[in-house]
């Protein structure tokens, strides 16, 4: 049994990253800003993650918990063999002080610090670290959907123990329970944005588009299944071209992607996956890079312009975007073909 430490107790820290290191007889300490969820780690010994009728619940109880800004943080860290960074992506730069610290109060001995973020190059802030022979830094990327409450630290999460790391990067393999080992890491990362985070978003802002809700329920409407289908179906093709990887390989990965969406044991919200549209719309994201090599391929997909104009009217009327329509529509075409941005004028003028 080894020591662990996970920075960010939230729904990944939680549910995903310490389920498997329970289930691979782990133990773990939790570091998080949060005080009143510290606090609620404390008091509450154990919490259960459940799986709908797909598995039997399951009670982690191998964690304490201590506020990161406590000076045990630090000894903590400093002791772990693993460091595991769930903070999201735009908060791994906050943590460098910290790790620096923890390393001044450390011995010789190795450490693996890896971030479990979805982004592309999550540990990049961070990098400055590879300096430090002790250090071994790497990545993993998060499949599994994991799902909670203000009130409770239970859990309900897919069935999925699953987690892909940068193997080359990390330089050994881990021995640890649903941690896989993968040789094209930064090829697999890109391609779950550029597919399941594509084909996400499309769920969302259509669903938003036509009134829905239940986030389970937009993908499983007839017309929305449709468009996803023939987005899919194009952006396989792009994957399979800029990408290591068979048709059938990709084909599948999509697949597997659309039947989480669409899997009602999954209870989650158009809501939460509609926000924070002005992330979701840069260059290298999910709606906007897919286009992009499509672009490059000479292949085209107008259902996909439709999403990006249904994420536009989102934006517009929940105040998240704040430029004038037009300006719009001019600043998220940049360097597409004058087609798409007449096509996607239109659609957006149309639903104003």
């Amino acid at each position: 049994m080894s020591k662990n430490v996970i920075i960010g107790a939230g729904l990944s820290g939680r549910g995903y990253i310490n389920r498997l290191l329970q289930l691979s007889g782990e133990t773990t300490v939790f570091l998080d800003r949060e005080e009143a969820l510290i606090q609620k780690l404390r008091r509450d010994t154990a919490y259960t993650i459940s799986f709908g009728k797909e598995r039997d619940p399951l009670i982690v109880d191998n964690y304490t918990a201590y506020n990161i800004m406590d000076e045990q943080a630090l000894i903590e860290a400093a002791q772990a063999e693993r460091i595991f960074i769930s903070v999201g992506a735009d908060h791994v730069q906050e943590l460098l002080a910290f790790l620096q610290e923890m390393l001044l109060q450390r011995g010789n001995s190795p450490i693996d610090i890896i971030v479990a973020e979805n982004g592309i190059q999550p540990s990049s802030p961070l990098a400055e670290l590879r300096t430090d022979s002790r250090i071994c830094l790497s990545e993993a990327v998060i499949f599994c959907t994991t799902l909670g409450n203000a009130d409770s630290l239970d859990i309900f999460s897919e069935n999925l123990d699953h987690l892909p790391y940068d193997r080359i990067a990390l330089g050994h393999e881990l021995p640890l329970y649903g941690f896989v080992q993968e040789m094209h890491f930064s090829d697999l990362l890109e391609r779950k944005i550029y597919t399941y985070n594509c084909i996400s978003a499309c769920i969302a802002y259509l669903g938003y588009e036509k009134g829905y809700t239940d986030y389970a329920k937009a993908a499983n409407d007839s017309e929305i299944s449709d468009i996803v289908k023939r987005i899919a179906e194009v952006i396989d093709r792009c994957i399979t071209r800029a990408y290591t990887v068979c048709m059938e390989e990709q084909r599948a990965f999509s697949e597997m992607a659309i039947r989480k969406f669409q899997n009602y044991n999954i209870v989650d919200t158009v809501e939460r996956n509609v926000r924070d549209v002005k992330r979701k719309l840069k260059p290298m994201e999910r709606i906007r890079k897919p286009l992009s090599l499509m672009q490059e391929q000479g292949e085209y997909s107008e259902d996909l312009l439709k999403v990006l104009a249904a994420a536009l009217l989102y934006g517009i009327k929940t105040g998240e975007l704040t430029q004038g329509w037009e300006e719009l529509v001019c600043q998220y075409t940049e360097g597409m073909p004058l087609r798409w941005k007449q096509l996607l004028h239109m659609y957006v003028e149309q639903r104003l």
